[in-house]
């Protein structure tokens, strides 16, 4: 898990780095997949308090605003 943690953080970096060089296309894919990362982290969670606990991260949340 705790490799799909820096994952989708890689992902969300590249997806900013993307949109910098004006790969619009290529961010919103890479975006798309850091989400599709942290859904499967959050629906792995064991607990609906650690679910929302991890989806109310701020680096989280800012995230999941942006899709």
């Amino acid at each position: 898990m705790q490799m799909r943690r820096m994952t989708w953080q890689i992902q969300a970096e590249l997806a900013v780095v993307a949109d910098n060089q004006g790969e619009h296309d290529r961010a919103r894919l890479l975006r798309a997949q850091a989400i599709a990362t942290i859904n499967y982290i959050a629906d792995r969670t064991g607990s609906e308090q650690l679910r929302g606990s991890f989806l109310n991260r701020p680096d989280v949340a800012a995230l999941l605003e942006r899709a």
